[in-house]
């Protein structure tokens, strides 16, 4: 066995395991799903995982030190993805409302998914503050590149595209491809 072959077996066994940070009574995770990444579960709510989805890639960027992380951060909180999501590595989504991901979306690599801003606008609410809670949604088959932002109270259509970077917010169509940042629509997808 050379050098690299070794290598990829450790990282592999590294990585094939789920980090709980809280009391995570709530997770579903349907038949046949697969972890091949390291996944970081914060669930002070629910987090729902449908059938044969997978997590990571082993041969995309960042895999072997990177993480995949789903936090619910209170107790009304929810993330369900839907079946046959597939994911390449480090996805981030947290929700302090409600995250719904579709059956069959494709999710690139470094893609951040929240429902709030993390922080209020005020100065003196920055501190204590999770600032405005919007719900996202994304649609089925939607197919998310490289390094996208999808903001609080984004709703996705089916069949959309996010081209890799985009910044997302709003509402969009199905059907269409959207692109830069802010995200907007450049193409119809005529299915």
């Amino acid at each position: 066995m050379n050098v690299l072959s070794k290598l990829y077996s450790i990282i592999s066994k590294f990585n094939n395991f789920i980090e709980l940070k809280k009391n995570c009574g709530g997770v579903n995770v349907g038949k046949k799903t697969k972890f091949h990444q390291a996944v970081s579960l914060w669930c002070d709510g629910k987090i729902n995982i449908g059938e044969r989805c997978e997590f990571g890639f082993n041969y995309g960027g960042r895999f072997a030190f990177g993480m995949c992380e789903l936090q619910t951060r209170t107790k009304d909180s929810v993330i369900n993805i839907g079946n046959n999501v597939l994911t390449n590595n480090n996805l981030k989504i947290i929700a302090r409302g409600t995250v719904d991901i579709g059956d069959d979306c494709l999710i690139g690599e470094n893609v951040t998914i929240m429902d709030h801003n993390a922080h209020g606008v005020k100065p003196s609410e920055r501190r204590t503050s999770a600032g405005t809670v919007k719900d996202v949604i994304i649609g089925k088959n939607v197919w998310i590149g490289n390094n996208v932002t999808i903001l609080p109270g984004s709703i996705i259509g089916d069949n959309c595209i996010l081209a890799v970077g985009c910044v997302v917010k709003g509402n969009i169509p199905a059907n269409v491809i959207v692109q830069g940042n802010p995200g907007v629509i450049v193409k119809n997808i005529n299915c």
